[in-house]
């Protein structure tokens, strides 16, 4: 899952490609829901950690500053490369990947022969199989 030092989008890390910046999404709830229908998210996969990266603004989006640039009050991400894009929510993700660990750890379970009763009060035995 992303941290507050990757990309929500595309998990672009700080510590992976030097020169990134992150921002967080706005406060307006205007602005922010202009953002989440650009990314392509809902409210609830963007929680007040999740960072949106400076790959996905164009120049004229920031503002040079004399150490970093600053992204503009009106900017808005235009820029999504399908390659680097994750095409699920977040919340679609996790859920996911509940289900993978739930499903291998029920395959890992050794289930012995279970006594089955059959409809007609036939004792008979199941194996997992």
């Amino acid at each position: 899952m992303p941290t507050k030092n990757a990309c929500v989008l595309c998990l672009r890390s700080v510590y992976k490609n030097p020169g990134l910046s992150l921002f967080g999404f706005p406060k307006d709830p205007k602005r922010l829901k202009i953002w989440l229908m650009k990314c392509g998210l809902i409210e609830g996969d963007v929680q007040s950690n999740r960072k949106l990266c400076s790959f996905h603004f164009v120049e004229t989006d920031f503002s040079k500053g004399v150490k970093r640039r600053f992204l503009k009050s009106n900017a808005i991400p235009t820029i999504f490369d399908e390659d680097h894009l994750r095409h699920e929510t977040l919340s679609t993700s996790f859920e996911r990947r509940v289900e993978e660990n739930v499903s291998k750890d029920l395959q890992q379970i050794d289930l012995p022969e279970i006594l089955c009763l059959t409809e007609d009060k036939e004792i008979s035995t199941m194996s997992k199989g």
